[in-house]
């Protein structure tokens, strides 16, 4: 392939995996970062890849040689957060959010504790509140092992990392059962109440309370976007996949094919989840601003 191939091909689309591939290597960046998948104005999507564990792995082999401030493990560790900074400042983005795995992983540790912020995705359920307690317990081994690094490492390579450890934004409620006879001020099932309600203190209780000191109470108590994504939307998200475009978007669609007659007799309720993630998104600028 020649040159000037090989550079219109790095320029277009590309997965996270594929832009992580030179650091992976040992090799020195492209000079030209390759372009987002461009979804709406001012938002844009890196694709991920079920190969990326093959950069967990180099991860994984270089994490003792990053306390002793070997260039290249550093740079693998933060590899991620460059990346990050290097397409906001290049494309101009205000955020960056990354969709982790539901896992404590090597990838995930570095990914976690390199960024500035970190919200916790809830269901009302056992499941979520043991998993606080995992995420927490691990947030306060990572913060133990950034700290060692930091301070083993000279001035000049501490620029790698950011100045603070990682901060909790919140948590969401989402999958709660709507009950229109319920007597909880959330009006869901008094099951799914009681676990909601159980999930500030769980957090309090596991993640180290340096990680939330930004969070006033109320916002601290509060589920993201005060519960208004906190019900399920059935097969909403279903939809929204199949025809590959936001929720409140489906009834427009036109070709519907089998589908039309049953999204358009529900189309008020697909119109209405723009409303709940607009809430939502302004409760996550909100916490941002107090960080």
């Amino acid at each position: 392939m020649s040159p000037d191939s090989f550079n219109h091909f790095h320029r277009k689309n590309h997965s996270i995996h594929y832009i992580l591939k030179a650091v992976e290597d040992g090799l020195s960046d492209e000079e030209h970062l390759p372009s987002p998948v461009e979804i709406s104005k001012n938002l844009a999507l890196i694709p991920g890849r079920l190969t990326l564990h093959m950069f967990e792995n180099k991860i994984s082999k270089q994490w003792s040689e990053a306390f002793l401030g070997e260039p290249q493990a550093l740079r693998t560790v933060t590899a991620i957060r460059k990346k990050c900074e290097q397409y906001a400042d290049t494309f101009g983005y205000d955020i960056v959010l990354i969709d982790t795995s539901p896992s404590l992983s090597a990838l995930n540790k570095i990914i976690i504790s390199n960024a500035d912020a970190f919200m916790i995705p809830c269901a009302p359920d056992m499941f979520s509140d043991y998993g606080i307690r995992n995420i927490g317990n691990a947030l306060g081994a990572w913060k133990r092992e950034f700290n060692t690094m930091y301070s083993l490492l000279t001035d000049s390579k501490r620029k790698y990392f950011p100045d603070n450890f990682v901060q909790l934004l919140g948590y969401t409620v989402y999958n709660a059962k709507r009950r229109s006879d319920a007597s909880n001020e959330l009006g869901i099932a008094l099951a799914h109440y009681n676990y909601a309600t159980k999930l500030p203190d769980t957090i309090r209780k596991y993640v180290p309370n340096t990680c939330f000191s930004n969070l006033d109470e109320r916002l601290f108590r509060s589920s993201m976007g005060n519960n208004a994504v906190i019900y399920g939307h059935g097969t909403l998200p279903t939809m929204a996949q199949k025809y590959r475009v936001p929720m409140w978007s489906v009834p427009d669609q036109s070709d519907l094919g089998d589908d039309k007659s049953t999204i358009k007799g529900n189309q008020k309720m697909y119109y209405s989840t723009k409303e709940m993630y607009i809430e939502l998104a302004n409760d996550v600028l909100e916490r941002l601003s107090s960080m």
